[in-house]
């Protein structure tokens, strides 16, 4: 009899989410992607229509894991790649309110929320896997322009520090891990390219990497996360993917910080 897995993505739609939801190693299994819109080529993997915005789509989403983890699997993975660029720009020349709160929503409390569901449930039906969070360069670098989106990133990490630390005294608690893409190509970076480098100093840096092919298809960086889980993780690993060899010495950080003096 086949392993019965269950594969969550949040974000399955774009980006490395999408990547991860076309490239699932396990044989057979569910793949359910968690987002507005469906997966524009995975067939084969169910779309569950939510809002990551919406506090009621969070409640929806966490009886949906409750309930498939209580019917019974025999592995789980929740990965959690929902994020916005939205509400980013020089702190004082952001205008948008609302975008401001809903980039913070949408980066810093959406991925805890759900990330707790997932833990719960698991927890309770004693279903081993793992939890993936997904953070950024911008969680520990000052990047300008970048106050909302790093601060986020900075508040997921710490949050999956602590969920690493509850689960390794569970007796079966999923593995908690953090995948940290740099330069990796997708909707996010696509949307920072097209705003003007004194107002994101990054986008300068993203659009010379891009012209001369130095971004990281977002179906590589996904295998690199699929190949970090096969190769077995430490409870609270980070995972640092996408970054080509040739521009090993000028990592988007460190060119930030270079565009900024």
């Amino acid at each position: 009899m086949s392993e019965r897995v269950i594969v969550w993505v949040t974000g399955g739609s774009s980006g490395i989410g999408a990547a991860l939801v076309e490239t699932v190693p396990f044989a057979s299994a569910r793949v359910i992607n968690i987002a507005r819109r469906p997966h524009p080529r995975a067939s084969g993997a169910e779309h569950f229509a939510a809002d990551l915005l919406r506090r009621e789509d969070w409640n929806r989403v966490e009886a949906h894991i409750r309930e498939v983890l209580e019917a019974g699997v025999d592995r789980a993975y929740f990965l959690h790649c929902a994020g916005s660029v939205q509400g980013t720009g020089r702190i004082v020349t952001v205008t948008d309110l609302d975008g401001y709160v809903d980039g913070l929503t949408l980066n810093a409390v959406a991925g805890p929320v759900l990330g707790r569901a997932f833990l719960a449930a698991a927890v309770a039906t004693d279903t081993p896997g793992a939890l993936m969070m997904c953070s950024s360069p911008a969680s520990t670098t000052p990047l300008p322009g970048m106050a909302t989106y790093g601060a986020a990133k900075a508040a997921v990490e710490q949050w999956s520090r602590i969920a690493a630390a509850e689960m390794a005294a569970e007796p079966n608690g999923p593995l908690v891990f953090v995948a940290v893409p740099r330069a990796v190509d997708g909707e996010m970076i696509r949307e920072t390219m097209d705003r003007r480098p004194e107002e994101i100093p990054l986008a300068g840096w993203f659009k010379s990497a891009a012209e001369q092919g130095a971004l990281v298809p977002a179906v590589d960086a996904a295998a690199e996360v699929w190949a970090a889980l096969d190769a077995g993780l430490e409870q609270g690993a980070i995972v640092r993917i996408g970054l080509k060899d040739d521009v090993a010495e000028a990592t988007v950080d460190e060119q930030a910080r270079f565009e900024v003096r």
